[in-house]
């Protein structure tokens, strides 16, 4: 597995990846919630956030999804309540909320060491 940063000539490829990765995710779902729309949409509005952390700070990437053997910290989101149950078991702690339009998100981080698996 390799770990690298992304170079700001795959950021259309990253952008249409997570996309894809986050097609059935709420806040996507809540923004475009007609299939065909979040088709047309989901890699644009996956792309800001790669634009942003391209401009502000670092993007990395891997083709691998095993971040606690690179050692990498990683961040997610959640809308359900058994989700938070399930990555608080495997280590990820509550980094905030956000209420949008009577949804609310719960966003967590996990540390490498102390992510583990159930």
């Amino acid at each position: 597995m390799s770990i690298q940063r992304l170079d700001a000539r795959h950021a259309d490829e990253a952008a249409a990846t997570s996309g894809e990765a986050f097609f059935d995710d709420p806040l996507l779902q809540l923004v475009a919630p007609e299939e065909a729309t979040r088709r047309r949409w989901g890699a644009w509005f996956t792309s800001l956030t790669v634009q942003y952390g391209l401009r502000w700070g670092e993007v990395w990437c891997t083709d691998d999804v095993s971040a606690d053997a690179a050692g990498v910290s990683c961040y997610l989101d959640t809308k359900t309540r058994s989700s938070i149950a399930v990555y608080t078991t495997r280590g990820f702690e509550i980094a905030g909320h956000v209420d949008l339009d009577g949804h609310t998100f719960t966003g967590m981080t996990g540390e490498p060491a102390a992510r583990s698996a159930p």
